[in-house]
């Protein structure tokens, strides 16, 4: 199925409810548990700051390390699913021949909520 997905040859339902909502809320939340564990040992300042000022290369915070590794990791495929996402739901209604106004539609509200949530992460 995710095959399918990355393709575009799967349904216009499967692509914008199960790929397209439950992937954005999914990935949202990841980012958000790797923001928050990286804060708190970061004291709450910015990545930047934190390894430009704070970090000690001779004895490194290795929580720190590992919570920034996954939250940029995170970060990175989560504007690499959106890519994606938004190739695969355009593929997905041109094929779909039931509704042009659902095609459109779900065109409309992908743009509308990979905007939003890429809005709310950074």
């Amino acid at each position: 199925m995710l095959k399918e997905f990355m393709s575009g040859e799967a349904s216009l339902k499967d692509t914008f409810w199960k790929f397209g909502i439950l992937g954005l809320l999914i990935f949202m939340a990841a980012i958000r548990i790797f923001g928050r564990l990286l804060a708190a040992q970061t004291m709450g300042v910015s990545i930047v700051r934190y390894y430009m000022h704070h970090f000690s290369p001779i004895n490194p915070n290795g929580a720190a390390l590992l919570w920034t590794l996954c939250y940029l990791a995170s970060l990175i495929l989560f504007i690499s699913f959106c890519i994606i996402l938004l190739k695969s739901v355009w593929k997905a209604a041109a094929a779909y021949k039931k509704s042009p106004i659902l095609a459109f539609f779900a065109k409309v509200f992908t743009l509308f909520f990979v905007s939003v949530a890429i809005y709310s992460v950074f």
